[in-house]
């Protein structure tokens, strides 16, 4: 969410659908010739739930956002599909935004059913991203947030994702890259902290 709402206020865009293809065009940048996979996971806000407050303080601030509900966007991702990343051998993987929060896509079309989660919030799905990464094969995973509850998570959960973690965080202008799977802790701090992220995340 922090990287939507980055774009939203240096992208330039005036109307919603410009939003998507600078969106669209800064998703297809992350691609290179040593990432051939791009997930983009996003926040769910479910009714009667425990997190059902947050939309609401967040629009008592100066801004109060923008809420729209897309009904027939495959013909979109279908099209992003095809003119940046199946040609090319590149996977996109989108979860979290979809009506049913269980659901997950892949643009190549392959199996992701093991990414079907009822996670409302990004931050924890995240982590089930990088180690379906890991299973596949990957040797890096590179995050994209600047959130700190997602680090907190990802030193918590490091031994099971055993492979090379890289946080990106910052600002556009000045970027920091903070190395996750270098975080030293003992057993015992690091099996506290999701007990801490618990009561504070």
């Amino acid at each position: 969410m922090a990287i939507v709402q980055s774009l939203a206020n240096r992208s330039g865009a005036k109307t919603f659908g410009k939003w998507c293809t600078n969106f669209q065009k800064l998703v297809s940048t992350q691609f290179s010739e040593t990432c051939t996979r791009v997930d983009i996971v996003f926040d769910q806000y479910l009714e009667n739930s425990i997190k059902g407050g947050t939309p609401i303080k967040r629009a008592s601030g100066k801004s109060k956002g923008i809420k729209t509900k897309v009904e027939n966007n495959d013909q979109k991702i279908a099209q992003l599909a095809q003119s940046h990343h199946a040609e090319h051998n590149k996977e996109l993987i989108l979860s979290g935004g979809f009506t049913d929060p269980r659901d997950a896509w892949s643009s190549t079309g392959r199996n992701v059913s093991d990414l079907s989660s009822n996670h409302e919030e990004a931050d924890t799905r995240i982590v089930l991203h990088a180690k379906d990464a890991k299973h596949c094969g990957f040797q890096q995973a590179n995050i994209i947030c600047r959130d700190t509850d997602v680090m907190v998570l990802l030193v918590a959960h490091m031994p099971t994702l055993r492979h090379q973690v890289w946080m990106q965080t910052g600002t556009a202008k000045k970027k920091c890259y903070i190395p996750v799977h270098q975080i030293q802790l003992n057993n015992e701090e690091r099996s506290s902290l999701l007990a801490f992220h618990a009561l504070t995340g």
